[in-house]
């Protein structure tokens, strides 16, 4: 797994959560949710 950087910035972790953002609503599009993208939305 990811391991979670020890110094959080604000930029890194609005990156993250867009990017996750986007996969969900990609896969969420196509109709198929991954366990971890459906854990996470």
């Amino acid at each position: 797994m990811r391991q979670r950087p020890k110094r959080k910035n604000k930029i890194s972790a609005g990156y993250v959560r867009n990017v996750v953002c986007a996969i969900n609503i990609r896969q969420r599009r196509h109709g198929h949710l991954s366990r971890r993208a459906r854990a996470r939305a």
